[in-house]
């Protein structure tokens, strides 16, 4: 059976800000499908049945990274999501730094190598999960189907993902995003 963790949410209507940040280096531009189902495939870098998800779709020139907040469970939520064509879109094969600075049913900030790039100041999306659901979280892949199962959604590479229990300014994102991640990975 599974353990109730709902304060791993992050996205109640009355929570806290938040921040995720991270870095990612795609492979390719297309992401998996789970289980050979239909539907676009993405790069899932963030999934929380009862909160955020962020994730990578294909675009024309690289990866497009998307973030949503999940209906899930319908009951108590407000679900958001970007509209199509909303999000930075970066190169494959390269290292890039994201932070998400969400402020529940305020407004979403999304930061590209320590720069704003995409900002929703009327983002109205909240998720209170109920006492039956359960919080489960997965970074790169995803678990589900019938029977249940891991799948490996990304293809590509995430490296020092944090999530902070407050909104990071600017500048300390841009701090952040000058980390020295070339300098300690090798990519072939």
């Amino acid at each position: 059976s599974r353990i109730e963790h709902n304060e791993l949410s992050l996205v109640g209507q009355d929570a806290n800000p938040f921040t995720i940040a991270f870095w990612v280096y795609f492979d390719e531009k297309t992401g998996s499908r789970p289980f050979n189902a239909g539907g676009t495939a993405s790069h899932t870098l963030y999934h929380n049945d009862t909160g955020v998800r962020i994730n990578g779709r294909s675009a024309e020139n690289g990866v497009r990274v998307r973030c949503r907040i999940s209906p899930y469970p319908p009951d108590d939520a407000n679900p958001y999501r970007m509209n199509e064509g909303q999000g930075p879109v970066v190169p494959v094969n390269e290292w890039h730094h994201f932070a998400f600075v969400v402020d529940p049913s305020d407004s979403l900030q999304i930061y590209l190598n320590g720069e704003l790039s995409f900002e929703d100041n009327t983002m109205d999306g909240y998720n209170n999960p109920s006492q039956e659901g359960w919080s489960d979280i997965t970074i790169g892949s995803w678990y589900g189907g019938d029977p249940e199962e891991w799948v490996n959604l990304l293809q590509g590479k995430l490296s020092e993902m944090r999530v902070y229990g407050t909104a990071l300014s600017n500048s300390q994102i841009s701090r952040i995003a000058e980390g020295p991640i070339e300098s300690t990975f090798s990519v072939e």
